[in-house]
């Protein structure tokens, strides 16, 4: 490309209209046209502009697309056609921020939100929050006008009464702040369900419930004869604010440290870590301080964050797991105070935590809270009409297997098998499920027709799904003494080496998986060597033994079906029982 040649592709313009759907564009062509929106100096050069974009959208890849191309076509009588060009650009991209700024707090589902009857107000998110901008925008006017007059402002513009005659009642001006106030604090406790709510949406329906307190205690500041009420509304703008601060810096901080947990974004010794546990120890100290006035006893969302920072922080698990439990009955029983993507990831973060105490103890009980959780998940998935991600789905579906709840996973198989998003493959991730469910309720041969066959599952980039069709296929290959025959051979040979190399996987999940693999044919070996009476009772014994104390010390993938195969063959043994191998 010759140094005179500047394409227009890396832009923020153009970079911004890629972003915009073809509904979207359509109507910033109405603001482009408007001269409300678009400034007189340069309206047509705006409006030529946008229409010699447009038509090479959605991809914008033609090579034409450079300034001085662009500055010839639509100023060639310019002087300076590509200072030109970029005037107009930065005046069009001034004027495609005010349509998203409209789009993001007028517009829902491609339609204008009017404010329209109060309770529809209630009803829509976008709708709520805009007429609360208008109630805001209109309580500052009559702020400023009445009791901060500008000098340009008219004097004595309210009316006076005529001396005599039949006296009106005339509205007085200083009732237009009052009503206003009180019509959005009624509106703002109405409001009491989030749910439907966006991230954004959220934090501004605390933010301008602050916002509306704050106008409150200025404007009657301003009164001298009701300052002291200022002066009370002050406090109670204080509150507001401190609402809004907690809901926002609890959620950030308790992300940040679940993040933490379970991927280490910052390192040891790093100034990120650093300043992280500094933050998180003056965030706790202000928590318990918070508590020891029973602060959160009022408001059950900052409770839900109350209990869910102490579960993150605290080590000892006869206090976690009791933190883990309330917290949960917290979320079920108040679901409906926060965002439905915000209630998903407070599931998560607690599912995260009972996986790893089930990993340390392996107690089934900790499965079965994560069982819970799935189907509050499920129920929100059937309400909203949402598909489901594979990684979600995988984690659900083989939950249910482990736990036996057969007969719920298939049904769960059946509905969300045709919603799965974020594969390439989603028939495969429900043809490895199937196969599970499958082998699950003992249907060894069905199960290895439904599992595709390594060169099938070994096209998938999901490393999670890979490894779980790789030790399904041991499991399977084990059950019908196929595991070290030409095939078998060949194909946990392929698979181990794909698995040790590699790197997505965490250390400790990859050690597991290959940990795995040694005890099934550890295990395999001797299930041969006594059908062919190839080794004595008591060598037989000792090996079994041997792989199951190495069970107990080093965690591994599907430790229970390996324990199972452990007393299987302990019990067909013609002496001694395994009396002393007592499950988990």
């Amino acid at each position: 490309m010759s140094p005179s040649v500047i394409p227009m592709q890396d832009s923020p313009l153009v970079r911004t209209l890629q972003l915009l759907s073809p509904t979207e564009l359509d109507d910033l062509e109405k603001f482009v046209n408007s001269p409300i929106f678009n400034e007189a100096n340069r309206f047509h050069d705006t409006v030529r502009l946008f229409g010699y974009l447009r038509a090479y959208y959605p991809h914008f890849s033609a090579p034409e697309l450079d300034k001085s191309t662009a500055g010839r076509a639509l100023f060639p009588t310019r002087n300076q056609p590509e200072t030109e060009l970029e005037r107009t650009m930065a005046q069009l991209m001034h004027i495609v921020k005010q349509f998203i700024n409209f789009r993001y707090s007028a517009v829902k589902g491609g339609r204008v939100v009017r404010s329209g009857r109060k309770q529809n107000v209630l009803k829509s998110p976008v709708s709520l929050l805009n007429f609360a901008r208008k109630q805001l925008a209109l309580m500052r006017f009559y702020s400023e006008r009445l009791l901060q007059k500008p000098a340009d402002f008219p004097k004595n513009v309210l009316p006076e009464l005529q001396a005599g005659g039949k006296k009106r009642r005339v509205r007085r001006a200083e009732n237009f702040f009052r009503h206003l106030y009180d019509e959005l604090k009624e509106t703002f406790d109405a409001q009491q369900r989030f749910e439907d709510f966006e991230e954004y949406e959220f934090s501004d329906f605390y933010y301008f419930r602050y916002l509306a307190e704050q106008e409150k205690a200025i404007y009657e500041s301003l009164h001298e004869w009701s300052a002291q009420g200022g002066f009370v509304n002050l406090l109670v703008a204080t509150e507001s604010l401190d609402r809004f601060y907690l809901l926002s810096k609890l959620d950030q901080m308790c992300r940040l440290l679940h993040l933490q947990q379970m991927a280490m974004p910052f390192e040891e010794n790093s100034d990120e870590h650093r300043r992280l546990m500094t933050n998180q120890k003056l965030t706790v100290k202000m928590i318990k301080l918070l508590a020891k006035h029973d602060y959160h006893r009022e408001d059950p969302s900052i409770e839900l964050y109350f209990t869910l920072l102490q579960l993150l922080v605290k080590k000892k698990p006869e206090k976690t797991d009791a933190l883990a439990e309330h917290f949960f009955h917290l979320l079920r029983q108040h679901a409906a105070l926060v965002p439905m993507r915000r209630f998903r990831d407070f599931n998560v973060m607690v599912r995260s935590y009972w996986a790893r105490r089930y990993r340390q103890v392996r107690d089934r009980r900790f499965l079965e809270q994560i069982f819970l959780s799935h189907q509050e998940d499920v129920e929100q998935l059937r309400r909203s009409g949402e598909d489901i991600q594979s990684s979600h789905f995988q984690s659900i579906l083989f939950n249910a297997i482990k736990l036996g709840h057969l007969d719920w996973a298939e049904a769960f198989l059946r509905e969300f098998a045709p919603r799965i998003t974020a594969t390439p493959d989603p028939p495969l991730v429900a043809d490895v499920g199937q196969a599970m469910l499958a082998f699950a309720r003992g249907q060894f041969d069905r199960a290895a027709e439904l599992l595709p066959h390594y060169f099938i599952y070994g096209t998938t980039d999901d490393p999670n799904l890979y490894s779980l069709a790789a030790t399904l296929d041991v499991r399977i290959r084990y059950e019908r003494n196929t595991l070290l025959d030409e095939e078998g051979t060949n194909m946990r040979r392929a698979t181990y080496k794909r698995i040790k190399e590699n790197k997505t996987l965490l250390p400790e999940r990859r050690a597991s998986i290959l940990g795995f693999y040694q005890a099934a044919v550890q295990l395999f070996r001797q299930k041969e060597k006594a059908s062919l009476r190839a080794a004595t009772p008591e060598q037989l014994r000792r090996e079994v033994e041997r792989i199951w104390n190495s069970l107990e010390v080093t965690p591994v993938v599907d430790s229970e079906w390996l324990r199972d195969k452990c007393r299987e063959l302990l019990a067909n043994l013609p002496s001694k029982s395994e009396k002393h191998l007592n499950a988990p």
